[in-house]
């Protein structure tokens, strides 16, 4: 289910910057794990996690169990937002 546009914006606006750091980094390349993901940001591992469960719980990336690994995906509200960063409708 998309958001409507009102919503992405006050979603836009409670990121944390860690969290607007990680979309922007999940965005460009979908499918990190979150070891890479805390290894191309610097942060730390408990800010990454924090990061990473705040986009989760405000739906925007969601991650997929194989076994041991979970790589993380844009879901369809995070590819909205994406698109209505960019400046796309």
């Amino acid at each position: 289910m998309a958001l409507c546009e009102d919503c992405l914006n006050i979603i836009v606006s409670t990121l944390s910057d860690e969290a607007k750091i990680i979309f922007k980094l999940i965005s460009k390349k979908e499918g990190m794990h979150k070891l890479e993901i805390q290894q191309q940001t610097g942060l730390s591992y408990t800010i990454n996690n924090n990061a990473i469960t705040e986009l989760e719980h405000k739906q925007l990336v969601v991650h997929k169990e194989y076994g041991r690994s979970k790589p993380y995906y844009l879901t369809d509200s995070g590819k909205d937002l994406v698109n209505k960063l960019k400046g796309g409708n």
